[in-house]
């Protein structure tokens, strides 16, 4: 499977992945809980 190279990193969200896990973890932490049966995707 070919990978293409991300071409927006850094544009609207940071480009360090460092950071991008720290931001995704703050935001979900963040949330409240889950809804029974709920669905959820997380994209750029």
């Amino acid at each position: 499977m070919s990978i293409r190279p991300p071409t927006h990193a850094g544009s609207w969200y940071s480009s360090s992945r460092g950071q991008l896990d720290k931001q995704m973890t703050r935001f979900l932490d963040a949330a409240p809980d889950a809804i029974k049966g709920a669905r959820v995707l997380i994209g750029p």
